[in-house]
């Protein structure tokens, strides 16, 4: 049976291989045909009830049986399906339904009421389907996936899309912050699959062990291979319990794990000894490159297991992967292009460059996607007419070099790069400095070599810090939210999160027994919860404050050291920030505000009048500094600020 489309790829495996195990989710174990019987009664119900050929189903649910029937069931139904990550709130989710103009949504019973009023609010929202054991009796008048499965037939559908047509839609939030849907085909995603079957070595004897998301394209990938091969899949929602994920791996003789840095980390402190994980034959990060210590780690802990490390990104999957061979030669690097694809640098002017210089990353192949939906000025900012009619060449916005061999290595983001005299700085490497030296930063305590740590969210909409981190709600990190407001522990109890009264932080979380506790300054901040910090802090709470993204901040707050700022915030006059804060992309600094010693300054940020920055901060690509704004000496300041002419400045650099 010929593959054309990724729904194919079960069918026939559900003719040939009927009663293999494709799919191990928790306790759950689905054979191909039980999974494509499943997804057929799943497709007509979607036909029923009013999805047409190219229509977007979303899903907004975690990793699961359902998302994984739901997503062959868009495909059998000629639809288009859009996962969407469970840590996004339920705005974003009706930011993005709207703009892609959904016919159909998959959520759990508890978001009923939401989705209800989705319905309504939305023209092209036409059916909204519950998942979960309440979903019954949550929303009578709504169709639920349980009723779907004892209620609806298993005839196939007529498939009357190719290759060529949409197939599903990643939505990335990018460096601006707005969610973009990547296009991907039928045709892009299986090229993409095969590919990583061949770089991965994989074949029909491959258990693969993935904790990604598959709101993620690397979360995709792990799906697609297994069924390509003829293979299994154990998908966990999470890696929020590693204890049960390695006793699945143990027990079922997993040979595959794919993870993104933050999860092998994790890995690493687990007692490996009582988990027998003989079967194993590969390990893949993907993601950020992996420290050479933590590449080290892994080859002690892991003999005889091929650890590849590789780049990608949702608009050109699966770009570049090192040979496992040569991991410990070239540790800091990504490797070469996959199989069947190409990639090269260039400058500034589009000249093609050579080793051991830098430059942007251009990829080529049929892992680059089509462009993103509705937005053709990102389309053609990003992607670029190739050499064959109708040919796409992917241009990352990444920078990258290459040695002399023609390993790449990726250095930052083009968009960010800093200029100080004649030399080139990248946020991104200064950002990783401040994050080293400062081993108390909160980014670097969750995400780097103290992610087991115990982290106390103090304040409302604990998810927020998750979301901006890329990390679901139940990560691999111990997460309690204190909050001085009732109104928000019903929100937060549904995202997963533990949430108390503040009242009750010493109850739990004695000074002596925590690791930090981070104050999340939002929009919502009120003087109760000023008050409520000042208390825990004088009994000996160590704070590391957050303001989250798209914050308005109160006048005369003082923001304490090692502390994040999120993008698009408004910091409100009279802002006192401390030593090494890192703000993040559009923040907007008020009038009078003062920036202590060695801050980083994301781009696009707004420096209002009267601002003192101190010396050796940094401020991003494409700023804007008003009238009145004094800059000590020894900052650097991004290509493309836009300086006032009344700026003070004192020996800067530009």
């Amino acid at each position: 049976m010929p593959i054309r489309l990724i729904q194919d790829t079960l069918r026939k495996n559900a003719v040939e291989r009927p009663d293999k195990v494709a799919l191990i989710c928790e306790k759950q174990r689905l054979t191909y045909s039980q999974i494509d019987v499943m997804s057929d009664r799943l497709a007509n119900a979607f036909r029923q009830y009013g999805v047409q050929d190219g229509d977007r189903i979303l899903f907004h649910v975690l990793n699961s049986v359902e998302l994984v029937v739901g997503i062959f069931a868009a495909l059998k139904a000629n639809a288009v399906f859009s996962v969407i990550d469970y840590a996004n709130t339920f705005a974003t989710l009706r930011y993005i339904a709207a703009d892609c103009e959904a016919a159909a949504l998959v959520t759990y019973d508890h978001q009923a009421e939401s989705a209800v009023h989705l319905l309504h609010e939305l023209p092209s929202l036409r059916s909204v389907i519950l998942v979960g054991q309440g979903a019954q009796q949550s929303m009578p008048d709504l169709l639920t996936f349980d009723a779907v499965q004892e209620e609806y037939p298993s005839d196939p559908l007529p498939q009357r899309v190719i290759d060529r047509d949409l197939a599903y839609l990643i939505y990335t939030s990018g460096s601006t912050g707005k969610a973009k849907g990547v296009l991907v085909t039928h045709q892009s995603a299986l090229f993409t699959t095969k590919s990583g079957v061949e770089y991965f070595g994989l074949s029909e004897l491959d258990i693969l062990t993935s904790p990604l998301p598959l709101s993620f394209s690397p979360g995709i990938n792990q799906l697609l291979m297994p069924f390509w091969v003829s293979g299994t899949l154990i998908l966990e929602k999470s890696f929020a319990y590693p204890n049960m994920t390695l006793k699945r791996m143990a027990t079922e003789g997993a040979t595959g794990f794919a993870g993104v840095p933050t999860i092998l980390t994790l890995l690493l402190k687990m007692e490996l000894s009582r988990y027998d994980l003989s079967h194993l034959r590969y390990i893949s990060s993907i993601g950020a490159v992996l420290p050479p210590t933590i590449i080290q780690q892994i080859r002690q802990r892991f003999p005889g297991v091929l650890l590849f490390s590789t780049y990608g990104m949702a608009e050109a999957s699966y770009s570049l992967g090192l040979d496992p061979a040569q991991i410990e030669q070239r540790p800091t690097s990504v490797g070469k292009p996959f199989p069947g694809t190409q990639a090269w640098i260039i400058d500034e002017d589009g000249q093609r460059l050579g080793p051991n210089q830098i430059g942007e990353l251009v990829v080529r192949g049929g892992h680059v996607r089509s462009g993103y939906w509705g937005d053709p000025q990102n389309t053609a900012q990003r992607f670029r007419p190739g050499k064959l009619p109708g040919e796409l060449f992917c241009f990352t916005g990444d920078l990258f070099r290459m040695d002399e061999e023609a390993y790449f290595y990726f250095v930052g983001r083009s968009d960010e790069i800093i200029k100080s005299g004649a030399k080139k700085v990248v946020p991104e490497e200064r950002s990783k400095a401040i994050l080293l030296n400062n081993v108390r930063n909160f980014y670097y305590s969750v995400i780097g070599e103290r992610a087991m740590e115990k982290v106390v969210i103090f304040g409302t909409s604990a998810a927020a810090i998750l979301s901006h981190f890329s990390l679901t709600h139940d990560s691999s990190y111990e997460v309690v939210a204190f909050t001085v407001d009732q109104n928000y522990i019903k929100e937060e109890k549904l995202r997963g999160l533990p949430v108390v009264p503040f009242e009750e932080i010493e109850s739990i979380y004695p000074p002596d027994d925590y690791k930090m506790l981070v104050s999340l300054l939002a929009n919502r901040v009120n003087k109760t919860r000023a008050e409520k910090y000042q208390q825990a802090k004088a009994k000996g709470y160590k704070f590391i404050s957050y303001i989250s993204s798209r914050a308005i901040t109160w006048p005369d707050l003082v923001v304490g050291e090692n502390c994040f700022i999120g993008e698009g915030s408004i910091c409100r006059p009279f802002l006192t920030i401390g030593d090494n804060v890192m703000t993040m992309a559009g923040a907007f600094l008020g009038h009078d505000s003062v920036i202590k010693e060695h801050c980083f300054i994301a781009s696009r940020a707004v420096l209002l009048g009267a601002v003192t920055v101190e010396p050796y901060c940094s401020i991003g690509a494409n700023s804007t500094i008003l009238e009145g704004v004094t800059i000590a000496r020894e900052c650097v300041i991004g290509a493309g600020v836009v300086i006032h002419e009344n700026t003070q400045e004192k020996g800067y650099h530009q």
